[in-house]
């Protein structure tokens, strides 16, 4: 039996909370979880030992110029989004306000998504820098 398909709202099949919210016009909105806000620094590193390697050799490599650890890790970014970044691009070497880049990133069905608008700030720090 298909209670909506059948003209039944509020057949045996029907939620609680739907019922309630019909009959009663009452309803308790769902709500996430709080989340933190800024990952430590310990919840970024690399737990491998070769993890730990590859981010020094980054480092080493962008250390002299780090405005050009930017373009990298725009390229990282897009890797790490699995097409999901649709637009990006650099902002200027200094006075950006902190952004490195900004962007759209889509979410949903390939046919109907929704483009979020992101900002990605990129440090080349010392991987023991906890700044």
């Amino acid at each position: 039996m298909n209670e909506l398909a059948d003209g039944i709202a509020l057949g045996p099949a029907c939620p609680d909370a739907f019922r309630r919210f019909v009959q009663e016009g009452a309803y308790d909105p769902l709500e996430a979880p709080r989340t933190r806000q800024f990952r430590r620094p310990s919840d970024q590193a690399p737990s491998k030992e070769w993890g730990r390697a590859l981010v020094q050799s980054v480092y080493e490599y962008f250390a002299s110029d780090p405005y050009a650890f930017e373009a990298c890790a725009i390229e990282l970014w897009k890797m790490a989004t699995g097409g999901a970044v649709t637009f990006i691009e650099g902002t200027r070497r200094s006075a950006d306000g902190g952004r490195d880049a900004v962007g759209l990133y889509s979410l949903g069905p390939p046919g109907d998504p929704i483009h979020l608008d992101f900002s990605l700030e990129a440090k080349c720090y010392a991987p023991t820098n906890h700044a």
